[in-house]
């Protein structure tokens, strides 16, 4: 099934438009609340999974770790298996964070589902539900 360029490009912009609204208000970086977001879902994971995952280039991840750092957002550890690895989690404030912003663009996304049919919101979380297993799968098996 090939999705029309305009429907991605317009489902993207309101998302993106979304995250800037949810990152300003919580006085983050859109890097900074995308690694919020992506530890909020995987947990834990190395530099190197977090670079993978976002597409951040490495010096400014380090960056944007040492930032949320400092505000007590995340955690650093050494992995024991191989010490030259550091894997980043949230931190419970962290944690925190994580579960308003999610309850906030709940409830923001809502009121974009209100002109949709049952039909039409059983289907898109139907779908989205499988892509976020797919994504979870995928980065299973990257490791």
């Amino acid at each position: 099934m090939h999705l029309p360029a305009t429907l991605v490009s317009s489902l993207l912009i309101h998302l993106t438009v979304l995250n800037l609204n949810l990152a300003r208000h919580y006085n983050l970086g859109l890097r900074e609340l995308l690694v919020v977001a992506v530890l909020a879902i995987r947990e834990e994971l190395s530099f190197r999974q977090l670079h993978e995952a976002l597409s951040i280039p490495k010096s400014a991840l380090t960056g944007i770790i040492d930032h949320l750092h400092v505000r007590g957002m995340v955690e650093r550890r050494q992995d024991r298996r191989d010490r030259r690895r550091w894997l980043v989690s949230l931190s419970p404030s962290g944690q925190r964070l994580a579960q308003m912003m999610q309850e906030e663009e709940a409830d923001l996304l809502q009121s974009a589902f209100e002109g949709l049919s049952q039909a039409e919101q059983e289907a898109f979380l139907k779908a989205t539900r499988a892509l976020t297993m797919t994504t979870r799968v995928s980065a299973k098996a990257q490791g």
